[in-house]
């Protein structure tokens, strides 16, 4: 990690502010899981979920009407047991599909890398 350089003390507060609230975010779900009989490191429940994917299809009908779609890629099986174990559905926020009549500009979707 390198350091953070911040010039003013209201980035520095909200740097830490951020910053303690991810360490508690991490700690819930660790322990949370270790209720469950599950015991990850944070490293590991990272590389377990890092292969689901939430994609962005986007395509042009023939009336130039701009269509994105937002898909989940579905839970493996490890995953699966992580998101129950939390209490929380494998695909939150679901798939999403938004139109834009008349699109004049190219739309970008970002490929991840």
């Amino acid at each position: 990690m390198r350091p953070i350089y911040h010039h003013k003390e209201s980035r520095v507060t909200g740097h830490l502010f951020i910053t303690l609230i991810a360490y508690h975010l991490v700690h819930t779900i660790r322990y949370q899981l270790k209720t469950k009989g599950m015991h990850y490191s944070w490293q590991s429940i990272r590389d377990l979920m890092s292969s689901q994917r939430r994609i962005t299809l986007s395509m042009r009908t023939k009336e130039e009407e701009q269509i994105h779609l937002r898909m989940t890629s579905r839970a493996e099986a490890h995953q699966q047991r992580i998101y129950e174990a939390l209490g929380i559905a494998s695909d939150p926020i679901g798939n999403r599909k938004m139109s834009i009549e008349n699109a004049k500009t190219k739309s970008v979707v970002p490929t991840g890398s």
